[in-house]
């Protein structure tokens, strides 16, 4: 049974006579009741909503997270109340799983399968079924709640999650209207996976994040935008209350009106490998061009059907080798069409590194008959084309 002062708060509260004591409230309540009514009411709603931020200020979530080799940490908060601007400590827990292992600076590192739980006192059904905040059955508690997470050597430093969570509780009654029992209130909400990206070498770890770093929130009146100054804040929706957790990392003691700041320890960490020194791509393998053989000749006889070039192959260790071959150096008429004539087919050459040699060149048909017939100078176009490296020309004239 509560004792009758506290039934006596929930009554000024929810109006007098309650209708959940209405035939049935005690003759003490009773005058207790319009007393209360004559009485200074300012004093008797301070009680009451005493006793409705305790149980508000148990909705302050934890993060908890499902991966097996989840790390996991506590984290005492002082967290501030929004009804008389004074800190409670709540105790926070945060578990989480990093990847990869050894991710290397610039790599991208993923914070996954984390959530956000917690389990109230278990009174906290009975005070709030006498609060007026419970009703016999199940009673919904939505809330939303907003947290920042810090991460170490990471860009972001800081992300900012909104989650939302429907805690409830079941409320078990007499005939009488008194109060039985209550489920026990737990609350467990997931959080969306987040990627970091690695700054440099060494660890990653993540933690609940310091003061000042959530923007402004719609927990103001009708929602509007306020400045917080935790990295944790919950809002709950009970009955007609509107009340605000504002949380970080730190404790207070009598008479809450301040607290002494704390840095969360991390919850969870992944090695963070030297950076990776970036590998040269292997250079392209080129051919070594083939030294260019050089005509040193600028005319030459047509001798039996052959013409002779003479030729130098540049110092070195590599011979010239390629093929040769010789037209006209200007297209000359056949029938009706002009075209250039192959004087010498395409052949190989080979002269030694350092060497001079005579390249004897057999004429084609077409070639002795321009030679022979048509012109006592032709003028043609020697071409030597390495086999590597690039073509070399010449222009020469065969004398007949």
């Amino acid at each position: 049974m509560l004792r009758h002062d506290v039934k006596r708060d929930a009554i000024r509260v929810l109006g007098c006579p309650h209708t959940r004591y209405q035939g049935r409230q005690p003759i003490g309540m009773v005058r207790a009741c319009q007393a209360g009514r004559e009485g200074d009411s300012k004093t008797m709603r301070t009680h009451v909503r005493t006793h409705a931020l305790t149980l508000i200020a148990a909705i302050v979530v934890t993060l908890a997270a499902t991966p097996a080799h989840a790390a996991s940490v506590t984290t005492k908060n002082a967290c501030l109340y929004s009804f008389n601007g004074e800190y409670r400590d709540q105790l926070v827990t945060l578990t989480g799983s990093g990847s990869p292992a050894g991710a290397p600076a610039g790599a991208t590192a993923t914070l996954s399968g984390a959530s956000i739980s917690a389990q109230l006192p278990v009174s906290l059904p009975q005070t709030g079924y006498a609060l007026g905040i419970f009703s016999p059955g199940y009673n919904a508690i939505p809330s939303r709640v907003w947290i920042a997470i810090a991460a170490s050597n990471a860009v972001p430093a800081v992300q900012v999650r909104e989650v939302s969570v429907v805690a409830s509780t079941t409320i078990v009654v007499d005939g009488g209207g008194e109060f039985v029992s209550g489920t026990p209130i737990v609350v467990t909400i997931p959080i969306p996976d987040t990627t970091w990206t690695v700054a440099a070498d060494g660890p990653v770890t993540f933690s609940q994040a310091g003061p000042g770093t959530l923007p402004n929130l719609p927990v103001g009146v009708d929602d509007a935008l306020v400045a917080v100054t935790g990295s944790i804040v919950v809002k709950p929706q009970l009955a007609n209350l509107r009340f605000v957790l504002d949380c970080q990392p730190g404790s207070t003691v009598s008479p809450f009106k301040t607290f002494t700041p704390a840095t969360a320890p991390p919850f969870a960490t992944l090695d963070a490998a030297a950076p990776v020194p970036p590998v040269a791509a292997p250079a392209p393998r080129t051919a070594t061009a083939t030294p260019r053989l050089r005509i040193l000749s600028a005319r030459s006889a047509v001798r039996n059907g052959r013409i002779a070039l003479r030729t130098a192959c540049p110092a070195g260790t590599t011979a010239c080798r390629g093929h040769v071959s010789v037209r006209t150096l200007v297209k000359v008429r056949e029938g009706t069409r002009r075209r250039h004539v192959t004087v010498v087919k395409r052949r190989t050459y080979s002269v030694p590194a350092g060497a001079t040699r005579t390249l004897r060149l057999a004429l084609t048909p077409a070639g002795r008959h321009y030679t022979a017939n048509l012109f006592r100078t032709l003028r043609v176009l020697a071409k030597l084309e390495p086999s590597r490296g690039r073509v070399v020309t010449r222009v020469l004239t065969l004398d007949r």
